[in-house]
């Protein structure tokens, strides 16, 4: 983005989803020890003048695990995805009469959105292998 006087304000609100399945390894080549964690999922790609991400929400499709949902940044289109913030999600069985519990990444909010530069990508990983899979939702706006 060119330097100007001019102020900027949001353009494009964007909602993105992600639903991964398979889990990261804890340990060894690509995983939460390197910068290059195997099963991760593409949630958000910033736009040429950058972002803000204002929530990231997780939510079990399905009966599941408890497990760690992984939130990883890449400044170079996904060889190198850094870990950025972590969410525990406890286990949960599905049923007709209770809601799924909905968690939140605490590193983007409405009142204090996470800031991308342009082109930054947000991924996505679980510590355990969920068979459903678990539904990551993010709302952003571009710049």
């Amino acid at each position: 983005m060119a330097v100007t006087a001019v102020p900027v304000f949001s353009q494009t609100p964007k909602t993105w989803y992600a639903s991964p399945v398979t889990a990261y390894a804890a340990t060894g080549a690509a995983s939460l020890l390197d910068d290059n964690p195997s099963n991760t999922i593409l949630l958000i790609t910033a736009g040429t003048n950058g972002a803000l991400v204002q929530n990231i929400s997780v939510i079990p499709r399905a009966t599941n695990t408890a497990h760690v949902m992984s939130l990883f940044l890449s400044k170079d289109s996904g060889t190198t995805k850094k870990l950025l913030s972590q969410v525990v999600v406890a286990a949960q069985t599905l049923t007709t009469t209770v809601a799924q519990v909905e968690y939140a990444f605490t590193s983007a909010t409405e009142t204090a959105p996470l800031r991308l530069e342009a082109a930054d990508r947000l991924y996505v990983g679980l510590s355990v292998t969920q068979s459903n899979g678990i539904n990551v939702i993010g709302k952003s706006v571009d710049l």
